[in-house]
């Protein structure tokens, strides 16, 4: 085989590669981006339906009633954390009911505080999705930091002399 048909096949091959390479990091790009539009909508629903809930929890407290479409609401649509603090605030009011001293201003707190907590945790995922921009920038930054700290060391014998020693 002539020199020239090889250089043309390995070409042809580095050419193949590459095109495999770029669109396996346009797919990855395309994907973290789609994970962060998909975060900052979900952040957004749960945003609204937050400050949609609010008022009507409060009213319902201070009202002394419950509309079943805002436990429903919150039940079935907010995050775990949301839904056991308001499961606590309604089993503390039926106790409260029953004649036993309970301090729903607590339960309150601790609705509103996993309210925000729930968007905080939307907020971190955002913001690993935006830091981490795919596996392989991951993989290069550990590399370049094991190099730099010396996790990768050269055995002595190629080990670049210093100038000094020469």
């Amino acid at each position: 085989m002539s020199e020239a048909l090889l250089g043309a096949i390995i070409g042809g091959l580095i050419g193949i590669a590459g095109q495999f390479v770029s669109q396996r990091l346009d797919f990855r790009k395309w994907r973290t981006e789609r994970l962060i539009e998909h975060l900052r909508e979900e952040r957004k629903r749960l945003e609204v339906q937050l400050d949609e809930l609010t008022p009507k929890m409060q009213r319902a407290l201070t009202e002394e009633a419950f509309d079943a479409k805002m436990g429903a609401t919150v039940l079935h649509r907010c995050p775990s954390r949301v839904r056991d603090a308001f499961s606590a605030m309604i089993d503390a009011r039926i106790r409260q009911m029953q004649g036993e001293k309970v301090d729903l201003g607590q339960y309150w707190f601790k609705v509103l505080g996993s309210c925000q907590a729930a968007l905080a945790d939307v907020d971190r995922r955002i913001e690993a999705a935006l830091s981490s921009g795919g596996n392989w920038r991951r993989i290069g930054s550990r590399i370049r930091e094991k190099i730099m700290t010396g996790g990768y060391e050269t055995p002595e014998s190629e080990a670049p002399k210093d100038v000094a020693e020469r």
